[in-house]
């Protein structure tokens, strides 16, 4: 199978254990945008953090932000966006605030976080994407999921680490988000490397051509890829990119 664009996780994935993005990845991306592979970051930021990365990389990649809420085909130009009701946002946050654990949620109108003690009264009205909670203590959390999961026909629920508890608009997702994308591109699913190491890559995992968990993903995720590649401190991305991307395309040119 030749596949044309490689969709990427941003923490835990695109980035090392230092959070940044190695050389070696770098040079790997810019190999494979030159000979024409499409690059999608795939990421539960907003799209206001998710730029500097894309900056950072030296790519003008298309960004799939808050696990698919918002699609942008560059950073001037949007293609799609899920509003999440803001009656879940309430919902989830009050649950949020009376275990007293941190709670955070992106809006078009900004993000907001627990700790900066903005009032959630100027934000009842926005235009929400998705919303999310954390604890380490595994009975909050338990109980958490449990009541969540009572909303699971009309939220799409998910986690980027097993503390969290997210919520996005029902049918939203990261592997929607990359479809649409890539569609904009003329490339099919079935052409797509998807990379992750969270729970909420499960949807891109699955519905990609090709789905890879990195070394340092969670077991839950480990067995729903395809296959399992380095971790991020082992420049995972990159050897991803060479063997499934550059390789094809040198044994290509050879052949001719």
């Amino acid at each position: 199978m030749k596949y044309h664009c490689i969709a990427l996780d941003i923490d835990g994935t695109l980035l090392n254990e230092r959070g940044e993005i190695s050389r070696a990845t770098r040079e790997a991306l810019h190999q494979a945008s030159e000979l024409g592979y499409l690059v999608i970051l795939a990421s539960g930021r907003p799209v206001n953090q998710l730029i500097p990365v894309m900056r950072e990389l030296g790519l003008n990649t298309p960004m799939v932000c808050a696990n698919g809420a918002q699609n942008w085909l560059s950073p001037e130009e949007l293609l799609s966006e899920y509003k999440l009701e803001a009656h879940w946002v309430r919902l989830l946050r009050l649950m949020a605030e009376e275990n007293a654990v941190p709670h955070w949620g992106h809006a078009k109108e900004g993000s907001i976080y627990s700790h900066t003690g903005l009032s959630f009264a100027e934000y009842e009205d926005a235009t929400w994407f998705s919303f999310a909670v954390e604890s380490r203590d595994p009975d909050i959390m338990t109980s958490i999921r449990q009541s969540v999961n009572e909303w699971k026909d009309q939220v799409e629920i998910s986690r980027a680490n097993p503390y969290q508890c997210e919520i996005n608009a029902k049918g939203v997702s990261k592997a929607t988000g990359i479809a649409e994308l890539a569609a904009r591109h003329g490339i099919s699913m079935e052409k797509v490397i998807a990379v992750g190491d969270g729970m909420n890559d499960a949807s891109m995992i699955q519905a990609a051509g090709l789905g890879i968990a990195m070394g340092n993903a969670e077991d839950d995720l480990k067995r729903l890829a395809n296959l399992v590649g380095p971790s991020n401190s082992r420049e995972g991305v990159a050897w991803i990119v060479h063997n499934y991307l550059l390789t094809d395309n040198v044994r290509e040119e050879l052949l001719r």
